[in-house]
């Protein structure tokens, strides 16, 4: 292998673990919200989904649980 093969196979290495790392992140801030939402976990994510523009809910959590459901194909 000479050096402009090991480069472009070291650039490609980079690239799967950035998006491993990406993914990841995914996981963590997904498993964060199933953790905050405990045992109810199922019912209280898509009730909080159903939550758009209710001053009542965190609206940052109200798209988190929408992202997640539309995520993991969950139909609200």
């Amino acid at each position: 292998m000479n050096d402009e093969e090991m480069e472009n196979r070291f650039g490609e290495l980079r690239d799967e673990l950035r998006a491993f790392k990406n993914e990841l992140d995914s996981v963590r801030e997904d498993l964060k919200l199933l953790l905050k939402h405990r045992s109810i976990a199922h019912r209280d994510i898509i009730d909080t989904a159903h939550q758009v523009g209710n001053r009542a809910f965190d609206q940052s959590d109200v798209q988190k649980c929408r992202e997640f459901l539309e995520k993991y194909n969950i139909r609200l």
